[in-house]
């Protein structure tokens, strides 16, 4: 009977490690170059689509900055908290109100991040045109399969 509960604790730590593991793996974790040069991507791959002009781009890039800086901090907090999620999942013991915390913190931390996507993409079509807005909304269901990662934020502008 011990060996078979054993057998069992173990199968459920591997288990929830490879669990882990592969969620880390599909985030794929930050871009090449840093938040900088996701900016200038980004930005770039706007302008092109949508003919963004000079002033749009160097409004849409501060706009963008902005909240990488602002967000990196619960950036961290996301990568700090998941650690401490492998720890107690590895831990020779399972404290359920240890995992229930972080667990309840890593939901307020992306609450945060989405609201903070969802104004910035309010104030990046405030700056577009009408027929600007009108054609990122044609295009943006289309390049959604391209851009979205398992587990991360959806690939629009």
């Amino acid at each position: 009977m011990k060996r078979q509960t054993i057998v069992s604790i173990v199968t459920a730590v591997v288990t929830v490690t490879a669990i882990y593991v592969a969620q880390a793996l599909g985030f794929g974790g930050p871009p090449e170059g840093g938040p900088a040069v996701n900016v200038e991507r980004r930005v770039t791959r706007m302008s092109e689509v949508l003919g963004l002009s000079d002033a749009q781009k160097e409004q849409i890039t501060a706009l963008l900055k902005t909240e990488e800086e602002k967000n990196a901090p619960l950036r961290e907090q996301l990568v700090a908290n998941r650690k401490q999620l492998k720890q107690a999942a590895l831990a020779a013991t399972f404290d359920e109100a240890t995992v229930q915390s972080i667990a309840a913190s890593q939901a307020q931390i992306l609450s945060q991040l989405i609201v903070s996507h969802a104004r910035t993409k309010s104030r990046i079509y405030a700056l577009l045109t009408p027929e600007q807005r009108s054609l990122a909304e044609k295009i943006g269901p289309k390049t959604k399969r391209f851009h979205r990662r398992p587990g991360g934020p959806e690939g629009d502008f």
